[in-house]
């Protein structure tokens, strides 16, 4: 029997934004990083990020979207490419900011400097290429979805692997066939939420019933809490690995998630770091993996999962209300229906799982209380 052992290590959302951006740009940006850090990453047999901006040519333009577009400098691949990555996740809702062709040059850097990627097809109906990692006669199979926002594959043209839960459980399921342990990233769930929507937690649990081992739900920016389902693990919220933004003070902790692969199954590794210098640095001084799993107790009760969403949902129903104009509907609707703004984050409360599922949820609770 094999006894040999492969070793994983996943960051999440990785931007370079404008305080580190020149530091990320240098082909020595890993040696910038905290030492403790540099030790786990430069030691793991192969390592996972997930690039969430455009890496393109400033001429590029916009797509028309609510939320930010977000893109940076092309020299930051040095950095990229100086933390060697076995394999760069590129199925989220911000890929896409600068249309197709932000993609295809984020694409194209990315081939010229062999760094493997994954989570974008040519059309909807496209299967994902399949990503396979090989080492001492173990494979590991890595699949990267994210929910319907402004970045998906439409019938005419390029984009992420959406969310289509019949289509990427059996992808999943036919992946595991060919592997022996299948790890699933999620790019989804609702931002600075810490627990899984009822919806986010069955198509989790889906996912290690057709196969996967892992599943991590990142996109959240913040540290949720993990759920042991059969013989897989969830991880739901992973938090940023470089994203230096101001805001929530959220954001501020992460985790890196170590995965040990052997014959025995995965022994998992949960690393905690905090923000520092515009950069960030391993920190297990603070409560972040005593919160971690406090939380991770706290929905082993599905009780508990329904009610904690009910009441964010309640909280959230009005800033929806305002995001939508909901006030002035009546009054200015030829206006909105000029408005570029209103029509997009209309169209991403419609079509985004995340957003959809919180707006009906916010609904039914307000007519309960009525």
């Amino acid at each position: 029997m094999n006894n040999n052992k492969v070793e994983l290590i996943i960051g999440g959302d990785f931007v370079p934004t404008d305080t580190n951006k020149n530091k990320v740009s240098s082909s020595d940006f890993i040696n910038m990083l905290d030492e403790e850090f540099i030790k786990y990453w430069k030691n793991a047999d192969f390592r996972i990020i997930n690039l969430e901006c455009v890496l393109c040519n400033d001429n590029r333009k916009k797509i028309k979207k609510c939320g930010p577009n977000i893109k940076t400098d092309m020299g930051c691949i040095n950095g990229i490419k100086s933390l060697k990555p076995s394999v760069v996740l590129l199925a989220n809702n911000h890929i896409f900011d600068y249309g197709e062709d932000g993609l295809k040059d984020t694409m194209e850097i990315l081939d010229k400097n062999e760094i493997k990627y994954t989570g974008i097809i040519k059309d909807y109906n496209q299967k994902v290429e399949d990503v396979i990692l090989e080492k001492n006669g173990l494979k590991i199979g890595i699949y990267n979805v994210c929910e319907n926002e402004f970045s998906v594959a439409t019938k005419e043209r390029i984009g992420t692997n959406g969310l289509n839960v019949v289509k990427n459980l059996l992808e999943v399921k036919e992946l595991k066939e060919k592997t022996d342990f299948v790890v699933v990233i999620f790019h989804g769930g609702k931002e600075y939420y810490r627990y899984p929507s009822p919806d986010c937690k069955k198509i989790c649990e889906d996912f290690v019933d057709f196969g996967a081992n892992m599943v991590i739900t990142q996109h959240s920016h913040c540290i949720g809490c993990k759920e042991i389902y059969k013989n897989g693990t969830i991880i739901y919220g992973q938090g940023d690995f470089l994203f230096d933004r101001e805001g929530n003070p959220i954001r501020k902790d992460s985790l890196i998630i170590k995965v040990i692969f052997s014959n025995k199954g995965c022994d998992i590794e949960y690393i905690p770091i905090e923000k520092y210098d515009s950069l960030f640095r391993i920190n297990y001084k603070k409560n972040i993996l005593e919160d971690f799993e406090k939380r991770s107790n706290e929905i082993k009760q599905d009780s508990f999962v329904q009610e904690k969403y009910s009441e964010f949902a309640k909280d959230s129903l009005e800033t929806y209300f305002q995001m939508i104009n909901y006030d002035s509907l009546k009054v200015k609707l030829v206006n909105h229906l000029k408005n570029e703004r209103y029509l997009t984050q209309l169209l991403n409360v419609l079509k985004c799982e995340a957003h959809r599922e919180l707006l009906i949820k916010g609904l039914e609770e307000k007519l309960k209380e009525n």
